[in-house]
Formats: C-alpha cells, structure tokens, sequence
C-alpha cells in the first residue's frame, strides 16, 4: 500500500511540475522570454490608433483609417459679383463638408448654398458672390464618415464689382436686382455643347435672336424674339438669403423657346436651365463674345 502512495505522490509532482513549465512558456514572448505587451501607435485628428505589435511575430493592429485633416483658422477668397466658389476648394480639403455656418458679417452680399443645391450636381458646397464688398463667414464642417467631430474655420470673401462688359450699356450691372440683370445680359452670347453650337444676341432695347446649329449643319433655330429680365430674392430657412434670376423669351411660336429660363451668372458666363430644342441638353452655358 505505501509503495501504491509513493508512485501516486510522484505523479502528481511530475505532472505539477510539467503544467508550470506551461504557463511560464504562455506568458512569455517566443522569441526572447520578454512578457508580450501589445504597443499602438498613430495619433491626430480624425484617424483612427494604428501601429505594429513585436511580441511573438504579430504584425496586426488598428490601421490608419484616413489623412490627418488640419484647417488654418482663416482663408481668403478673391471673387467678381455673379461668380460661385467652392468651398472644398478654398479650404483644400475635398473630404469635408458644410454642415452650417454663421454669416459674421456681408449678410447681403453672399449666398451660402449646401452641395447638391440648384442643380448644381459637383457635390461641392459654394457661395455666390451677390454684391461687391467683404464678407467674413464661419463654417463648420465634417466628414460624413465621422459626422460629429466639427472642423472650424473662417473664411473672408473680398468681392468685386466683377465684369463691365455689356456693350455700351449704363446703369448698374449687379445681377441680384432685375435692371442689373438686363443690363449684364445685353449684348452676344456664344455656345458650343454636346454637338450644338449657336449664338443669343440680347439687345438692349428687348429685342433678340438667337442661332443654334447641329454639329452636322442641321439648322435648329434661326429666330427673333423679345426679352425681359428679372432678379427677386427670398430667404429660406435652411439656405439663407437667395436670389433668383429668370431670362424671359417670347414671340419665337416654339414652346422650348418661349417662356422663362433660370439662369445661374458668372463673372462671363450664365447657365440655362431648360432644354431650348429636342435633342439639346437640359443646360447649357453662354460666354459673352
């Protein structure tokens, strides 16, 4: 019987012994016997901790999951009466977008539109320059991945009187009031898109005629009409103040023709919603010769 204790006893240390020498093994590093402790690494705004774990050969960890975004705390932006910026483009910062702002001061001479506003399909945020003189706004932006972390900044638009041309027109040529809008669309406009090119004389005295051919030489329009302009604004509670500007075109007897075209002005340019001819796209947009 003691000899039947004896080799129990013996197992049991043999075998005590032989789970230690386990653990330790477990809680130490294969390579060197050092106690694996995982490191991370990769700090800054809008990223996620990244980094290398050395113990026992594993490379895995968090990776960086986006470009560190930093904003200057002001920018400035140089713009003509009737000419859009792009927001993206004056922070340089393409991630981002507009999630509200604070006009600080220039409340009449801006409009601050959302990306995807007036069918303006970049998906870009922009301003619009309405009045010369300075501006100064405050945005906050942010990613649409990581919506709540706010980026701030501020922005100063310093506005000029923008294009003079128009003939020999006089009076004023702000586009955001009806007589500056008649007096900034006189004169010949030119077109070349989407295998159509022609051209929109806009007198000053209301009457006009405008010429579009196809690419081919198929004449589309050759024809008079009289025209009108008109500039009204109105606040909305969402995009603030905003102007609107329609070119108003009769006596041509064609119903793409007749009737009125929102327009969206640049410094030498303006944009025509609505198709003008089957086939014709459904914008398009006329430089001043």
């Amino acid at each position: 019987m003691k000899k039947i204790l004896s080799k129990i006893t013996i197992f049991v240390t043999v075998a005590a012994i032989f789970f230690a020498a386990l653990t330790i093994a477990a809680c130490s590093n294969s390579s060197g016997g050092v106690p694996y402790v995982p490191t991370y690494a990769g700090t800054g705004t809008g990223t996620t901790q990244g980094g290398s774990n050395t113990g026992g050969g594993n490379n895995g960890g968090q990776q960086n999951s986006g470009e560190t975004i930093s904003l200057e705390a002001s920018y400035n932006s140089s713009m003509a009466v009737g000419e859009k910026v792009y927001l993206q483009e004056v922070i340089n910062q393409s991630q981002l977008i507009m999630s509200s702002y604070e006009v600080v001061s220039g409340n009449d001479l801006i409009d601050v539109c959302f990306r995807g506003y007036r069918s303006d399909d970049t998906g870009k945020d922009f301003v619009i320059a309405l009045q010369a003189g300075t501006a100064v706004v405050k945005f906050k932006f942010a990613k649409e991945t990581e919506y709540s972390k706010k980026y701030e900044t501020t922005v100063t638009f310093t506005i000029s009187s923008g294009n003079s041309g128009g003939g020999s027109q006089s009076g004023s040529q702000d586009t955001t009031t009806s007589e500056g809008l008649r007096n900034y669309l006189a004169g010949t406009w030119t077109c070349s898109d989407n295998g159509f090119s022609g051209a929109i004389t806009l007198n000053s005295d209301g009457s006009g005629h405008i010429d579009v051919t196809r690419s081919n030489g198929d004449i589309i329009h050759n024809k008079d009409f009289t025209w009108t302009a008109y500039a009204s604004k109105y606040t909305s509670s969402s995009m603030g103040l905003t102007i609107s500007k329609i070119l108003e075109i009769s006596g041509t007897n064609e119903g793409a023709l007749d009737g009125e075209h929102s327009l969206t002005t640049a410094a030498n340019s303006f944009t025509m919603n609505g198709y003008l001819a089957f086939g014709m796209p459904s914008q398009t947009t006329w430089t001043r010769q």
